[in-house]
This record gives structure tokens, sequence and C-alpha cells, in this order.
């Protein structure tokens, strides 16, 4: 696809300012707290690992063969404390090194998981920003506030709920502006695994880059699953992904040079296999690989939740953009 092509992509398809249609039926109390099983502690680990050593130097591959983790493993064979970079390793980017505080903004921050991971990296008096539109999530994160303190007893941990586009959906919440979100103001901003779910993808990236300091980074993590697939005015809740099938590393390339980044960088992080429900599968894969994953995929019987789970190999990309 050419930045031309990518840019129309992006202008044919974004017309409002909403992240995600019905917010309170896709992120239920119910769904936030099954939110977090093994299969996003995967994801969520290896995109810890991502952010700690991204580059904005270097370029990721374009394509990558080697698998993340061992599904045939409890927690994919990856525990926190054997799978994350340790805070020494020469992969680790010098800001997370560096003595001085770093002021970072989790956008679409969801359980705060990512950054309970992240936490212990964070130099000295740094400070985390966590926004979302879910109070169901934004309050699972909060139930952990606490573990943040052992890790890093400096942190500081801030949540907001807000919609930072759509006037609309805080004025019904009665939401302010959080005093935190505010211009010129952080040294880096990660958005991990939510973009497929924007539907102004153009809007909230330029919305952003307003929040960066002059010199800040934007890690964006997302999946990518070869093809892309809008659905971006569809009401329907099981669109709350807007976009089956992420966002291939080329057209987010295209979409933060047009928006006026620096040093952007776009590539394959990595690939992963997940266990995934038919209603998911139907609500993040493009059409044309649903049918193929029903019917060849392994699957598995998930006892707790009594589902029929079946295993998916995913890629995700990252996005790494400076403003």
């Amino acid at each position: 696809m050419s930045q031309q092509e990518a840019t129309s992509h992006f202008n044919q398809q974004h017309k409002h300012g909403q992240h995600i249609h019905n917010a309170d039926q896709t992120f239920t109390k119910e769904n936030s707290s099954r939110y977090e099983n093994p299969s996003l502690r995967l994801m969520l680990k290896a995109n810890c690992n991502a952010i700690l050593s991204y580059d904005s130097s270097n370029q990721p591959p374009d394509t990558i063969e080697a698998v993340v983790g061992d599904y045939a493993k409890p927690e994919f064979g990856l525990t926190e404390e054997e799978y994350l970079l340790k805070p020494n390793d020469p992969d680790v980017s010098p800001i997370f090194k560096s003595k001085k505080p770093i002021k970072m903004l989790d956008f679409a921050c969801g359980t705060g998981l990512l950054d309970y991971y992240l936490a212990s990296y964070l130099p000295e008096n740094s400070e985390i920003v966590g926004v979302d539109i879910s109070r169901n999530q934004l309050d699972i994160f909060e139930k952990r506030l606490d573990r943040f303190q052992a890790k890093n007893p400096t942190l500081k941990v801030k949540l907001a709920e807000f919609d930072i586009l759509n006037e609309e959906f805080n004025k019904k919440r009665n939401l302010s502006l959080p005093k935190e979100l505010q211009e010129n103001a952080f040294d880096l901003i990660i958005c991990s695994i939510s973009y497929h779910h924007f539907h102004d993808v153009k809007g909230i990236t330029k919305k952003l880059k307003t929040y960066l300091k002059p010199q800040g980074d934007l890690i964006i993590l997302d999946f990518y699953d070869g093809q892309e697939q809008a659905f971006p005015d569809d009401p329907d809740p099981v669109h709350a992904v807007a976009h089956h099938g992420g966002f291939s590393p080329e057209v987010l390339k295209s979409l933060f040079t047009e928006i006026g980044f620096s040093k952007v960088k776009a590539g394959i992080s990595y690939k992963f296999n997940v266990w995934m429900r038919k209603d998911v599968i139907l609500g993040h894969l493009p059409h044309d690989r649903v049918n193929h994953v029903i019917n060849v995929a392994k699957t598995q019987y998930n006892e707790d939740r009594k589902e029929l789970e079946y295993l998916v190999e995913r890629s995700m990309s990252i996005s790494v953009c400076t403003k």
C-alpha cells in the first residue's frame, strides 16, 4: 500500500471521534474481570519487553518467524521473573536506565497490567498517567495500585476515565478534562493492543502528539493479522473492534509520517499463539481468516469458562515515532 493509499484508508473510514461504540456493553464488569487471562498476560509481557527495548534509531523487521511462548505450558511458559528483561540488560533502552524521572501516559490503559510489569523499570520519582473510557477496567487498575508501591516506592500513578475526542461521551458521564492531560507534558506515550478498537485513529494520534513533550516518543503495539478490514460506523457491539486484523506496519508508518512525527519506525515485534473463543475470533479477525481458523485450528475446552477455544497464530506490530 502506498503512502497515498494509506492516507486515503484513514480519511475515508474515520468520521467521528468516539473510540468504541457501546463501551459499557463491551467492557462490562464481567468482561473486565475475565479480561486478564493467560493469553493476555503473554501479550503484555511480550509488549513490556518490546517497550523496554525500543529504539527509534532501529527499524523493526517486516517479518519475523520466532513465536513467543509455548501454548502447551501454563502461562505459555513465560513467568514474569524469568521472561521480562532485567533492569541492567543491555537491550533495555537508555530512557529506562536514566536517573531522570519519566512522565508516561498509558493511553487506553485497561486494567493496568502492562504498567504493573513496567513499574520497576521506571526511574525514581517517575509518573504514570493511565487514561481509559472503561470505568470497570479502571476499577480493576485501582485495586492493584498498592502492588505498584512494592515494585517502585517513589512511582506516582494517576488514573482518569476520559475520552480525548468525544465530548458527548464525557458529558453523559460528567467527566472533565484530567489536569494531567496537558500539552507538551509527557516524555513517553504508550498504547498497547487498543488501536484496533479506535474509530478515529488519525484524530486520536494527532491528539496524542499534542500531549508529548518535544522529542517525546509514541509507541504503539497492536495486532496485525495480515489483512485489514474496517467497520468504522457499525453500532453493533461486536464491532467495538473497528479494525478486524489490526493495522499493517506500513499503514501506521504512513499515518504517523503524515501527522508530522519524525524517526517513524514500524515493523513486526513478534508472533504468538493465543487461545480464542469463537465470538472473539469473529470480532477480531478479518473475515477471510475466520473460516480457516475455525476449520483447522487446534482446539481445547476451557473447563473454567465452559467454552471451546481455538489456537490462533497472530502477529504483534510495533510503531515508534518522535515528536
